[in-house]
């Protein structure tokens, strides 16, 4: 979310083309994140863009999830809830994606007192332990498939379960790997190594 300027015009530019996609696809939503380098956490200003890209997303049937990534200024959950609270727009919510949520060191049984309404969508994957390269490079390249990591998988899924939240699920994987397999081949994996911590 940026504020003004040249950044400003061509990020404008982007949100309708999104929008507008959006609109003629009938998507369910939009995902959006923070700044990327380095900004200073300013949950006012942000709530405030986001209350407005809010009701440019309803006018368009369509709802903004807000992810927390743990190198840009909303790194953890409880940033974006604290923003998403402080829009007080209900065309805007949380995204949930496991990694950033492990990689920003954050609990996940706390992930249950999130508010329901306030959780657009939520993504599964997995992870080593530890950090491979700097984040971004870990995040693009090294991810892997729910099961295939040691990520808690099925503590991430029961706390956001235990909230109440019951809407889709979504994969999200970036990996080398990943990204040479065939499109069905890719698809399969993806389902079914999610539906085993989704069906328990």
């Amino acid at each position: 979310m940026v504020r003004d300027g040249a950044e400003r015009a061509s990020s404008d530019r982007q949100r309708g083309d999104l929008l507008r996609a959006a609109e003629a696809l009938g998507a369910r939503s939009i995902k959006a994140g923070g700044n990327y380098f380095g900004a200073e956490f300013d949950s006012d200003r942000i709530a405030a863009e986001l209350a407005m890209l809010g009701r440019q997303a309803a006018d368009a049937g369509t709802r903004i999830g807000l992810e927390p990534v743990p190198f840009a200024d909303i790194r953890t959950p409880e940033m974006a809830l604290e923003v998403v609270q402080k829009a007080g727009n209900p065309a805007v919510g949380v995204y949930l994606d496991i990694w950033h949520v492990a990689r920003a060191g954050f609990d996940f049984e706390s992930l249950s007192a999130i508010p329901v309404t306030a959780i657009v969508g939520v993504e599964l994957d997995d992870a080593a332990r530890e950090v491979r390269g700097n984040l971004v490079e870990d995040t693009v390249n090294r991810r892997r498939f729910p099961g295939e990591g040691e990520l808690d998988v099925q503590g991430f899924v029961d706390a956001v379960r235990r909230g109440g939240y019951a809407g889709p699920w979504g994969v999200e994987m970036l990996s080398v790997e990943y990204r040479q397999l065939p499109v069905q081949t890719a698809v399969r994996a993806a389902y079914t190594s999610a539906a085993q911590f989704l069906a328990r």
